[in-house]
């Protein structure tokens, strides 16, 4: 890793609770993401804070209304998806990634990651998952998203909660290689002089 990271998330659900964030079980990549900006940034000086330095995006279950203003009380940045209803245009989103890349600056411009939880789409693009909840973005939004971050420094990205089970026709499948697809395409672009 180069240096402490930030992370961008796109999700259905809230999962830090408390001061030291006490996760539910998908919230992984929060997770690694406090251990290691924890671990990493112990002794240097530099900003270590977690919750104050990522962005949710696509959120609409946040569970309790307290979880919620935690998140928001510590500097962390929420878009709903009800918010986001309607924008789909990468001119239509440039807000949602001007504040990511002022939130950036704040903190020194540190290299970021994505992380995307396919239950961040509404079930009519990803049926595939174990938690659909309708109201969600559209792959059209995801995919102007990430088109976005090809100038930032990305880290890395992962895309999880897709089940294959549940998964009709393929379309959560797809929906999630086509993103992992759009963002390393993005990589290589950024890498062009």
């Amino acid at each position: 890793l180069r240096g402490l990271w930030r992370l961008t998330w796109l999700e259905v659900k809230i999962f830090i609770r408390e001061p030291l964030g006490a996760f539910g079980t998908v919230g992984i990549p929060v997770l690694m993401y406090v251990i290691l900006s924890r671990m990493l940034g112990r002794g240097s000086g530099a900003n270590t804070s977690t919750v104050a330095s990522f962005m949710q995006v696509g959120l609409r279950s946040a569970g309790t209304r307290a979880a919620r203003e935690n998140v928001r009380d510590q500097g962390g940045l929420i878009h709903t998806a009800r918010e986001l209803r309607g924008l789909e245009s990468p001119l239509q989103l440039a807000a949602v990634l001007a504040g990511l890349r002022e939130r950036l600056a704040v903190h020194g411009s540190p290299p970021l990651y994505v992380s995307l939880d396919i239950d961040c789409l509404d079930p009519a693009f990803a049926p595939g998952t174990g938690t659909p909840e309708p109201g969600g973005l559209t792959t059209n939004q995801v995919l102007s998203l990430l088109e976005g971050l090809h100038g930032f420094d990305c880290v890395g990205m992962d895309c999880v909660e897709v089940a294959p089970p549940y998964d009709h026709a393929e379309l959560t499948s797809h929906a999630a290689a086509s993103f992992v697809w759009t963002y390393l395409c993005g990589r290589i672009a950024a890498a062009r002089p």
